[in-house]
């Protein structure tokens, strides 16, 4: 019954500068595909976003969560830093494995810049029982 994930995306300058004022907020999946656009309220082509939730895991088994990106992603699982790739990547698979634990839920907190040209982000899951997909908004919560 998860609500999804809090979303906050800023604009930002030619100097790589973040604007203090959020241009677009949202409450949903980790899905976004903006192709050469940015989110609504994003008058530029580079863009930051904060992103972040609590995820609620289906089984007890390793899993493995799979972020696509274009560009740049830092991850945190339970306030520790797991995934940091700041680059420029287009449409890269990063991924992080960790023993979850049924019904547990487990902090995230995403750092998403977009730097021009083509957007995207997405958050997977993998495991043995579970198999792949991108993760349901049903196993995401605010709390």
């Amino acid at each position: 019954s998860g609500e999804g994930f809090q979303s906050v995306f800023y604009e930002v300058d030619q100097n790589e500068n973040i604007s203090s004022t959020p241009g677009h907020e949202t409450i949903g999946q980790v899905y976004y595909d903006w192709g050469v656009d940015a989110p609504s309220g994003i008058s530029t082509d580079a863009f930051y976003g904060e992103i972040n939730g609590y995820l609620e895991t289906k089984f007890t088994e390793d899993l493995t969560l799979v972020f696509s990106v274009d560009d740049s992603i830092k991850v945190w699982l339970d306030d520790v830093l797991v995934i940091n790739e700041w680059g420029w990547n287009s449409r890269e698979n990063f991924t992080y494995t960790f023993s979850a634990v049924a019904g547990q839920r487990y902090k995230i907190y995403i750092e998403y810049m977009e730097r021009g040209i083509g957007a995207a982000l997405s958050m997977g899951w993998e495991g043995q029982a579970l198999g792949s997909e991108v993760v349901p908004i049903e196993y995401m919560y605010l709390e």
